[in-house]
């Protein structure tokens, strides 16, 4: 997101964070809480996921949703899909930004990223 929107990691994360909203970019976690023991995303357990339900009704101009990383799509998709009522999103998976996604490297990660910029250009 930094490289997209100018808001890279030397700034404070409140101003990166500021700088996001102003672009149209609302950043928010799949899952409010969970356990995981060690790094992996294999690991999780005891999924609670975030109230999407609630955020969308506070948020109704939000009509895209990407996803950082297969676990946060596989959450959602479980969690919270099932119980959405009556609104349309279009979903997008993007590869995962950890450094642990080595699999990718970052120019080919930061080429997937930009369908959010495109999708606010929309």
């Amino acid at each position: 997101m930094g490289e997209l929107f100018g808001a890279g990691r030397d700034l404070p994360y409140k101003k990166r964070l500021a700088i996001l909203a102003r672009s149209g970019v609302i950043m928010w976690e799949s899952l409010q809480s969970c356990i995981r023991t060690g790094s992996l995303d294999s690991a999780i357990q005891e999924e609670i996921p975030n109230d999407f339900e609630a955020f969308l009704k506070d948020h109704p101009y939000v009509t895209h949703l990407f996803f950082n990383g297969a676990k946060a799509e596989h959450s959602f998709k479980k969690y919270v899909l099932p119980n959405l009522r009556n609104k349309k999103l279009v979903l997008t998976k993007l590869p995962s930004t950890s450094p642990a996604h080595a699999g990718m490297n970052f120019s080919k990660k930061l080429e997937h990223w930009q369908a959010v910029a495109e999708a606010l250009r929309n």
